[in-house]
């Protein structure tokens, strides 16, 4: 991509202390057939295999499920199917991203406004809706840009994104608001994507590897325990990673991989109860 950006293209990673339902917070949640022992291996990887990774966050919830569609050699080719809603741009974006100079086309200008697009003027507020596409993808507007001529004021409104292609199929609602100059952007994707991966990091992929030096001394405590009908190790965290301050979050490791999270964090303020569960199926 250039510098100039039709919306914010990419999602936030999931949010690092995650979530899920609460019915599946603890104990035996993962449902009979869940199989943790399924990562003992990667001979276990055959054709079926299914790994699903669910949870909430306050209002954000989020679910993605993969399943194995062939192994050959050492590459496994899988489909993964994303369903994320209310999840919060994992970056601070400022208000000039929106600018004319910046946004996919100068909205002040008619002649660069695309045969899609239309922008309804009133003082300083643009308002833009309509379509254009752009990077292989369909873009659609309901947005209202108030930019005073020097510099962007607010962004309220939605920009939707559209992509398909012989292994993609990705739709992405990105909703602004601006509140005391400050933008919030929530991400709503729905995606069915077919990729390949080496089989050695396949199970890193679709669940999430545990990295004690990454949470560093904000791990409080250690201690033994069972989830799933495995032995597990929790590792509770307190305190800041990155920008999410953690109030107590147990998080729970098999073999070198998280399967289920639990606990309180704050993020920009706000207090969310966090669960998070990951199931393995063969």
């Amino acid at each position: 991509m250039d510098s100039k950006i039709p919306v914010i293209a990419a999602v936030a990673a999931v949010i690092a202390v995650g979530g899920i339902a609460g019915f599946l917070l603890l104990g035996n949640g993962s449902g009979d057939d869940c199989d943790y022992t399924l990562l003992d291996s990667t001979d276990n990887i055959k054709e079926g295999m299914t790994a699903e990774v669910k949870g909430e966050a306050g209002d954000v919830s989020y679910c993605t499920n993969t399943v194995v569609k062939g192994v050959e050699g050492g590459e496994v080719t899988y489909e993964e199917t994303i369903r994320e809603r209310n999840m919060p741009f994992g970056m601070p974006v400022s208000l000039d991203k929106f600018s004319p100079a910046r946004f996919s086309f100068d909205y002040t200008d008619p002649d660069s406004i695309p045969a899609g697009a239309d922008v309804a003027v009133d003082g300083d507020a643009y308002a833009i809706t309509g379509c254009e596409v752009k990077y292989d993808a369909l873009y659609t507007y309901d947005l209202v840009i108030v930019y005073d001529g020097e510099s962007v004021v607010s962004v309220d409104g939605t920009a939707r994104s559209d992509y398909e292609d012989e292994r993609a199929n990705k739709s992405t609602t990105e909703s602004c608001s601006t509140v005391g100059g400050k933008l919030t952007i929530l991400i709503d994707q729905d995606a069915i994507v077919t990729k390949v991966s080496d089989k050695g990091m396949y199970y890193g992929i679709v669940t999430e590897d545990f990295d004690p030096d990454f949470y560093g001394d904000a791990i409080t405590e250690t201690r033994a325990g069972k989830f799933g009908g495995v032995d597990v190790t929790i590792y509770t965290i307190v305190g800041m990673i990155f920008d999410y301050d953690y109030k107590g979050v147990d998080i729970y490791v098999y073999d070198g991989y998280i399967i289920t999270k639990a606990g309180v964090v704050e993020y920009d303020g706000v207090m969310y109860n966090l669960t998070e569960n990951t199931t393995i199926r063969a």
